[in-house]
């Protein structure tokens, strides 16, 4: 998988990293011909944290960044600015002293490029020479990271010599020059850079040791779990008297995908169509391989209520599996999307979004998916908006059980792209959160139209999700210590027609009866069912220091909302294996992603560990 750049800086509330001041002189500044590199802890933490702006220097009012980033002293700023230098440092590493090794790396920093169009991708990747420089000299400083403050250093330099010259076009125009950093004041020196990106690279994973966090004070032991009246009412309707999702669409005749018999024991030549992948649940039931993904893709994936469809970002184009001819023994039948992330489908199994840097926020009838002229979507149909709806990313997903209207809810999140993040990081979000309810309508004429968005104050708590029915909320709070450090503060549920929302805030006790705190200690975006009875997440293991893959897991967790709350692990998996986007489909049946870190290797499967579970 590979992190989309543009995605990383808009997560959270971004840094503004280059927001400056005027421009510097940019000329080589010497320093030794040593590469970048980072390697044992910085020697001097002290004036990292002075050049970064973390701590208060009254001489430091030029040759750093503590005049122009205050964000940095945020756990925003440092996340959008360690996010951004961990890419360029991947291509930037390596030994730039030889003419294949500058070329390596320039060819790396083009491709961070998101404004680049397969066939430049593909040019760079032959090795040709106008398409590296256009995707260097086209790259927005953001790309970069901390590396801007490196630009005038001699192993940046460095890149554009040798070659023939081939790449020195790049140095001597005007990309060096408005890329670099800081403004208003002299470059850092190699010793001021090196101290400092050592420590960034070092030290903000664990960054919530260093700062103080002020979030609330809940969810300090997993006793504290609650579930007011109003949500467990809610709750009882959709599941218990047959309100849900669920019971709609088997009462409308959704046919769920590879359900002729028992659901997923399909033979084609008698051979499982969708072979059992064993060692995988904790408890019964069984896994189902669906699909196996080639493509590198980004962030997480989403299937269809009836389940045929699975889709996924990846570069250059997102993809969509249509799983229905593998019935039938024939390949599945995959679609390329002009889109970067974040798919979604609609409950109602009527309609399907993705996300963007192209086209935005587009929504897309999702019967288009059925023909098989449809091989390619670029939006240009009249099955799909005209124009982007403007969501923000890492948006969730409702319906109305009423009339269909579709609620999405975005605002602060903290992202997975489903490789790098292998522990149990802290979530991190500001008194200053806030989440946008956009309503979305069709109308007559198929045309997807927003209606109206109302903006809800939602203090410590992000990475937002919906029920299916749009009728309840879910975020993530970010607590704090009695020592004022960041800890998970569990879920928090609210009601969506809960009186405070229309107002724009959330209700301001934890325990009132239009909320519910589900305290886990650990647990990345969670999912409801479509009885809404269930809430699913996947969770990382949790990790003193920093481990690397081999050393770690993720594992899927279910808890009943009419129940005592209390999560029931569903999966157990070894070292270096990741459970990862648990989705339902409308029976009950839960998609999830499995990774092997050792292998690389990406699966789609199904479970129907659930449905066991209440039996």
């Amino acid at each position: 998988m590979k992190m989309g750049m543009k995605r990383i800086l808009l997560g959270l509330a971004s840094s503004l990293l280059f927001m400056g001041c005027m421009d510097q002189n940019v000329s080589a500044v010497k320093a030794d011909p040593t590469n970048f590199s980072v390697s044992g802890l910085t020697a001097n933490p002290q004036r990292a944290a002075e050049v970064l702006g973390l701590v208060a220097n009254p001489a430091a009012t030029s040759g750093n960044c503590a005049r122009c980033h205050g964000d940095f002293k945020t756990f925003d700023g440092l996340d959008s600015l360690y996010n951004s230098t961990y890419y360029a440092y991947q291509c930037l590493k390596g030994d730039t002293n030889t003419d294949s090794g500058k070329t390596a790396a320039l060819s790396c920093l083009a491709k961070l490029n998101t404004s680049l169009s397969s066939t430049d991708v593909a040019n760079i990747n032959r090795g040709d020479v106008t398409a590296i420089s256009k995707g260097v000299s086209t790259l927005k400083p953001s790309a970069l990271g901390f590396f801007t403050a490196g630009t005038s250093l001699e192993p940046f330099q460095r890149l554009f010599t040798g070659n023939s010259n081939r790449f020195a076009s790049i140095a001597s125009g005007t990309w060096v020059r408005s890329v670099a950093m800081p403004k208003g004041g002299a470059a850092l020196s190699q010793a001021d850079f090196q101290v400092a990106l050592t420590w960034l690279m070092r030290e903000t994973p664990n960054k919530e040791k260093f700062l103080t966090h002020n979030g609330p004070n809940v969810c300090s032991t997993t006793s504290q779990t609650f579930i007011g009246s109003g949500v467990k009412a809610h709750v009882t309707r959709m599941s218990e008297e047959g309100e849900g999702w669920n019971f709609k669409n088997q009462a409308n005749g959704l046919k769920m995908f590879a359900c002729e018999g028992d659901c997923f024991a399909n033979k084609v030549s008698g051979k499982d169509v969708f072979p059992i992948v064993p060692n995988v649940l904790s408890g019964a039931g069984e896994v189902r391989l669906l699909h196996s993904i080639k493509a590198d893709s980004t962030f997480w994936t989403r299937s269809s209520a009836d389940g045929r469809y699975v889709s996924y970002g990846a570069k250059p184009y997102s993809i969509i599996v249509d799983l229905q001819p593998k019935l039938t023994g024939k390949a599945e039948r995959q679609i390329t999307v002009e889109a970067d992330y974040d798919p979604a489908f609609t409950p109602d199994n009527l309609s399907f979004l993705y996300q963007g840097e192209e086209h935005g926020t587009r929504f897309c009838n999702q019967s288009m998916l059925a023909s098989s002229s449809t091989t390619h979507i670029d939006f240009n149909n009249s099955n799909c908006s005209a124009s982007s709806l403007r969501i923000g990313l890492y948006q969730a997903i409702g319906s109305s059980l009423d009339n269909g209207d579709i609620m999405a809810i975005a605002g602060g999140f903290k992202s997975d792209e489903g490789s790098t993040l292998v522990q149990d990081v802290v979530p991190v979000f500001s008194a200053e959160a806030t989440i946008d309810i956009s309503r979305i309508r069709q109308s007559e004429t198929g045309v997807f139209q927003k209606v109206n968005v109302t903006r809800v104050a939602t203090p410590y708590t992000a990475n937002w999700t919906l029920s299916p029915s749009d009728k309840l909320a879910i975020g993530t709070v970010s607590a704090a210590t009695a020592d004022k450090k960041a800890r998970h503060g569990g879920y928090r549920i609210v009601l969506t027609d809960a009186p405070s929302i229309a107002s724009g805030s959330l209700p301001t006790s934890f325990s009132d009866a239009n909320t519910a705190m589900l305290c886990v200690g650990a647990g990345e975006k969670p999912q409801v069912s479509f009885d809404e009875r269930y809430l699913v997440y996947y969770s990382y293991e949790q990790h003193a220091e920093l481990v690397k893959a081999a050393q770690s897991s993720a594992n899927l967790y279910v808890i009943d909302l009419l129940g005592d709350g209390k999560p029931v692990q569903l999966t157990n998996l070894p070292k270096g294996q990741f459970a990862q986007f648990p989705h339902f489909r409308s029976d009950g049946w839960l998609y999830f992603d499995l990774y092997n870190s050792a292998t690389g290797v990406r699966e789609v499967v199904a479970t129907d560990a659930i449905l066991q579970l209440q039996k």
